[in-house]
């Protein structure tokens, strides 16, 4: 459901009291991208109440990661601890870890890292300690595999009792160590004998990126083979994610309007929502640059104002 001024009007009045049925059955419905909007467009106490009902189903995570970087740390810098320890628990480990990049309080972060489990900490460090713009960093843990030892219809029973939460792109094949060794379709799955072993339709020849990956790469990679998703390994090759086409798109977006923001002559972290500061600082030394010449150009032409002055045809 997208959201439109009718829509937006009832959100706000239901925003007035705690987080209720109606909202929260409302709130499941809208697009995340319009929620995403729909933050900025609300004052301080009303926001607050959004975020209590994103986090009541489960969905501030994703919502806030819609957000554009420069925005996102200065929105993370004014929500409270206990708030943001809420929105942790309730968020996939890659959007968690998404938000976490985003604290730029080093202090802070080690804060909110230490009121989590240990097995939830240790994956969101995990996440952290991938390299910056790297297959780890955009890739979801929420994929669909099955063990090569059963049959097609073993496989079915387990794909009807999947997570929802599970992106259902392509099923892949894991051995006992769990290391990825092959992907089936999910046509084939649903229309070969029941009887046949998934290891007779597995496809072994698997295309696959390392967590260490720059996500370029892995662009092109998708790209190229025109995939939904890529899956992701580690250094032992045991499957521990997929990047999606949507995670692709967002990065060929980026690197596109990188392209464009060098070509204008402007710095790569300067946006239309960088703060006013950030502008400033990157704006000031070309300014004075271009005044210093522009005052050595007056200072030139004040020496031959008398020449100026005897042949007008030089003016």
């Amino acid at each position: 459901m997208k959201l439109n001024s009718s829509s937006t009007n009832i959100v706000r009045r239901l925003l007035t009291g705690r987080p209720s049925r109606p909202l929260r059955s409302l709130l499941k419905r809208v697009e995340t991208a319009d929620l995403a909007s729909l933050l900025f467009q609300l004052h301080a106490g009303e926001r607050k109440a959004l975020l209590d009902g994103l986090i009541s189903i489960k969905r501030a995570g994703s919502v806030l990661v819609q957000i554009p970087d420069v925005q996102l740390e200065d929105l993370l810098s004014t929500i409270d601890n206990q708030l943001m320890d809420e929105i942790l628990k309730g968020s996939a480990v890659h959007d968690g870890a998404h938000l976490l990049s985003n604290v730029s309080n080093q202090e802070r972060r080690k804060e909110l890292l230490s009121k989590l489990s240990q097995q939830e900490r240790e994956l969101l460090v995990q996440f952290l300690n991938y390299p910056e713009d790297s297959a780890g960093r955009i890739m979801t843990t929420h994929f669909f595999s099955v063990p090569t030892n059963i049959t097609a219809q073993e496989g079915l029973d387990l794909l009807r009792g999947r997570s929802p939460e599970d992106s259902l792109y392509y099923i892949y094949c894991v051995n006992e160590d769990h290391k990825l060794v092959g992907v089936v379709s999910l046509r084939m799955l649903v229309t070969t004998s029941p009887s046949t072993p998934i290891e007779k339709l597995a496809r072994k020849d698997v295309v696959y990126v390392t967590a260490d990956t720059p996500s370029e790469k892995v662009a092109k990679i998708v790209s190229h083979y025109d995939f939904i998703a890529v899956p992701v390994v580690n250094d032992a090759e045991e499957m521990v994610g997929i990047v999606t086409v949507d995670d692709v798109v967002d990065i060929i977006q980026a690197q596109a309007l990188a392209d464009i923001y060098a070509r204008a002559g402007l710095q790569e972290d300067d946006r239309v929502h960088s703060p006013v500061s950030q502008k400033v600082k990157n704006r000031l030394p070309w300014m004075i640059l271009n005044l210093g010449l522009s005052g050595i150009a007056s200072l030139v032409v004040y020496q031959f104002e008398g020449i100026l002055e005897e042949i007008v045809i030089l003016a």
